[in-house]
């Protein structure tokens, strides 16, 4: 009830002098087509705001020409509008932090309840191990709904009347076992009812990178005097139970530290894993680390302060 045809009528639609018209009950008239020829012609309607879920049948009275050719018959469907998203509450994590995966649910519908919302997510297909903490927890979509699970999240019972939104927060430890690709986490399907009607969502999903060097400098001693040596003191580790990080590499502006420092007895192997090396004077860069599994790295760098070099603080950053 209440479906209209919008923008007709039109004209020349299938042959000249062809025409479709109306509003809720639309004539086709004066089509014409020369031998083996077809055509093919769109209408837009308008379905009203309060038009209840469910599919409608649609036939057409008889083509005649003037022979009698039958009808055309049509099934359109309607959903409510239960639109979905997804993502992580950072955008990069380490093994052992606690993230969220935040999953916002919206009824768009202008007038209708939905109820029964339910959906389920296999985190162990996004990072295998990947677990879920805190659970079960209650009315995080409407009052009586559930969220339970561990490995695998079900939500139950969810309500959203008309134009609300809930959004569901699943929390989760990372596991040791990532690697340098993001891992992507998704849903099932969204079930749910509208007026007796069952619909189905699309399922949602977010991905989340991971910083598998866990890495550090500092200077060996508080002050040193203007004209001596500083040591800075390097420490990288892999965080990855599962994958080697190969060709890591940084550099290091030492005479943005100090003006004139410079770096002491370079190149110089660094005998990480048989790998790295470091290069430079005023710039300091570090190149061709590899570190296997689990692996730490470390290595001291002398920096020669010159003897003009002004009192204060001065601070290493590196890119």
């Amino acid at each position: 009830p209440g479906l209209i045809a919008v923008a007709l009528p039109l004209q020349d639609v299938c042959g000249v002098g062809s025409e479709i018209s109306g509003s809720g009950v639309l004539t086709f008239t004066g089509g014409n087509l020369t031998a083996g020829a077809s055509c093919t012609f769109a209408i837009t309607l308008f379905i009203p705001g309060t038009a209840a879920v469910g599919e409608y049948p649609s036939t057409t009275s008889d083509l005649t020409s003037p022979d009698v050719h039958g009808r055309a018959t049509a099934d359109l469907v309607i959903n409510a509008p239960l639109t979905t998203s997804s993502s992580f509450d950072v955008a990069r994590a380490k093994p052992g932090d606690m993230v969220q995966w935040d999953i916002v649910l919206t009824n768009d519908h202008p007038a209708y309840t939905i109820t029964d919302i339910d959906f389920s997510a296999n985190l162990g297909e996004g990072i295998p191990g990947a677990q879920a903490m805190g659970l079960p927890m209650t009315d995080v979509c409407g009052a009586g709904s559930t969220l339970s699970g561990t490995d695998t999240i079900t939500l139950n019972g969810g309500e959203l009347a008309a134009g609300q939104s809930c959004t569901i927060s699943i929390p989760m430890v990372v596991p040791d076992n990532i690697g340098v690709q993001p891992a992507v986490f998704s849903t099932s399907s969204i079930m749910a009812t509208v007026q007796g009607f069952g619909i189905e969502g699309f399922a949602t999903s977010a991905s989340l990178e991971f910083d598998l060097i866990d890495w550090s400098v500092a200077f060996a001693t508080a002050e040193v005097e203007a004209g001596e040596e500083a040591t800075a003191m390097f420490s990288l580790a892999n965080l990855s139970s599962s994958d080697t990080l190969t060709g890591v590499t940084f550099i290091a502006d030492l005479d943005a530290v100090v003006p004139g420092a410079t770096a002491v007895g370079l190149p110089t192997q660094l005998g990480c894993n048989t790998s790295g090396l470091a290069t430079g004077t005023s710039s300091l860069q570090v190149s061709g680390l590899d570190m296997a599994p689990l692996t730490t790295c470390m290595f001291d760098i002398q920096i020669a302060i010159p003897s003009d070099a002004p009192l204060g603080m001065a601070t290493l950053t590196t890119s």
